[in-house]
């Protein structure tokens, strides 16, 4: 009776779930690529961004819409001259559709660099992705995002 017990204790403590191999080989591949998006946005590296999407990837960012990688990597850069931010991702949900796409939706809170040279709350976004996966390699394909302003309090 101690022995069943202990299994079902061990099965649920270890974190097992029940992906298969390859759905969590995709669902970790487009986590690195969500994560890899803000590290090249932070660092204001448009080569790294362009290499996260498709060739015919569409960036949403509320009505403007970038069709193609060279039109997403012009855009960032020009978002780049805004200032410094850092990207703190969370909550990343990635659903394997098949062999090669996915879903995902994600959080991420956007702190800006102010005058004093100390960081602050912007925003927070809501990214909907759909992703292609080909060769292992998990890139966007469609990417939208949702603004959602914070209050800051007076100081």
């Amino acid at each position: 009776m101690i022995r069943p017990l202990l299994w079902a204790v061990l099965f649920f403590v270890s974190g097992f779930s029940f992906v298969n191999a390859k759905d969590h080989e995709i669902i970790i591949a487009c986590q690195n690529t969500v994560n890899a998006y803000a590290h090249a946005r932070d660092a204001i590296d448009g080569d790294a961004v362009g290499k996260l999407f498709t060739d015919q990837a569409v960036f949403a960012i509320g009505e403007r819409r970038m069709q193609g990688r060279a039109a997403i990597v012009e855009a960032m850069q020009e978002r780049g001259k805004q200032g410094a931010t850092i990207h703190l991702v969370s909550s990343v949900a990635i659903t394997p559709e098949g062999k090669n796409s996915a879903r995902g939706l994600s959080y991420t809170l956007v702190m800006g660099e102010t005058k004093s040279g100390k960081y602050e709350q912007q925003v927070i976004v809501q990214y909907d992705d759909i992703f292609e996966i080909k060769q292992g390699v998990c890139r966007f394909a469609q990417r939208s995002l949702k603004v959602m302003p914070v209050e800051r309090e007076a100081q």
